[in-house]
């Protein structure tokens, strides 16, 4: 399984990366994060990866960046 992300949707308000990582370290912090989210404002492109650390919230219902994106745009694969 993995996570897919729909660019239509995604506006790069980062809380998906924000939630991963409270669920790997118990605080807010993006570069605890195993998703990146970079925008770039000029144009509004907004760039996203998830690297190797994620375990999907292993031990959750369900992945905290799916749950708590507020567009929608995170789904995992099934």
């Amino acid at each position: 399984m993995k996570i897919k992300r729909n660019a239509e949707r995604c506006h790069g308000c980062r809380s998906c990366e924000i939630m991963c990582s409270f669920h790997h370290h118990g605080c807010i912090s993006p570069a605890a994060s195993s998703i990146s989210i970079k925008r770039e404002n000029a144009t509004g492109r907004v760039f996203w990866s998830v690297d190797a650390t994620c375990d999907l919230c292993k031990g959750e219902k369900e992945p905290w960046c799916e749950r708590f994106c507020a567009y929608g745009a995170l789904k995992v694969a099934r």
